[in-house]
């Protein structure tokens, strides 16, 4: 599959890549056999996170607005990260230590720090996910059973 070195812990049946997260603040060892984790599977495949040198190298790919780069880098210039990469789905890219991610960019936004949000220019809130579908439609039509538009109107009614 892969010629990348395995671990695992002293008592531990699977093995891992380093970076996994079952092997966060653990001692570890390395293996040349036995059953490796779902998780450091997919990311040998490919199909888990793509891993750049640095944040600059990360940023084209990732494609958060070239005018934000700036913005991006200062918020993150504190942070001490030996790690970054981004994840299957391209969302985010992460910033980690010592296998674990410290940072986080979004294409509008900066988490320095697991506590600190910064938006960036072009942030909406919502703008993710949208309002959940109870919040966006009327109330239930007691006539035909579909819930009517936030003016209140029912598809299927004349009122």
């Amino acid at each position: 599959m892969s010629t990348t070195t395995l671990f695992r812990t002293a008592t531990g049946g699977r093995r891992h890549i380093r970076a996994c997260p079952h092997l966060l603040d653990k001692e570890v060892v390395e293996a040349a056999d036995g059953e490796i984790c779902a998780m450091c599977e997919r990311e040998l495949r490919g199909e888990g996170r793509l891993y750049f040198a640095s944040l600059a190298e990360a940023l084209p790919e990732f494609g958060a607005p070239r005018s934000n780069w700036p913005l991006i880098a200062q918020h993150l210039a504190g942070v001490e990260y030996d790690e970054v990469w981004i994840v299957n789905s391209g969302s985010y890219i992460a910033l980690g230590r010592g296998g674990r991610a410290v940072a986080w960019v979004g294409k509008s936004y900066v988490n320095p720090s697991a506590e600190e949000f910064v938006e960036l220019p072009g942030y909406r809130v919502g703008g993710g996910g949208g309002a959940p579908v109870h919040e966006t439609w009327g109330e239930t039509c007691q006539v035909h059973f579909v819930q009517r538009s936030r003016n209140g109107c029912c598809e299927r009614c004349d009122d």
